[in-house]
């Protein structure tokens, strides 16, 4: 991201309830990681999130975008979801 972290987006598939998705966010390094879980998706609700993109507005704070894909099933639908991130503490990665 453009505050120097790594950020991830995680998904799980159960047949009973569906995709659900957790945003995380990586900082520090080997001696000390830091995992800040951002949000996690309620199951069965956004679908099936396949990318993220950080950005950051003019005034410093963070958003992320993320697209879920249909997979040509029509049950399901594209997405483009953006939120707002919380603000990290010490987001140099160092290895």
């Amino acid at each position: 991201g453009p505050d120097g972290c790594l950020y991830v987006v995680a998904r799980r598939y159960a047949v009973a309830s569906g995709f659900t998705f957790r945003v995380r966010r990586l900082s520090g390094g080997p001696a000390a990681w830091r995992d800040d879980l951002l949000y996690v998706s309620p199951p069965a609700h956004l679908g099936n999130a396949e990318g993220l993109g950080v950005w950051q507005e003019a005034g410093g704070d963070l958003g992320v975008t993320l697209i879920t894909d249909d997979g040509f099933w029509p049950l399901t639908s594209t997405r483009l979801i953006e939120m707002r991130l919380p603000p990290g503490e010490d987001c140099a990665l160092g290895f």
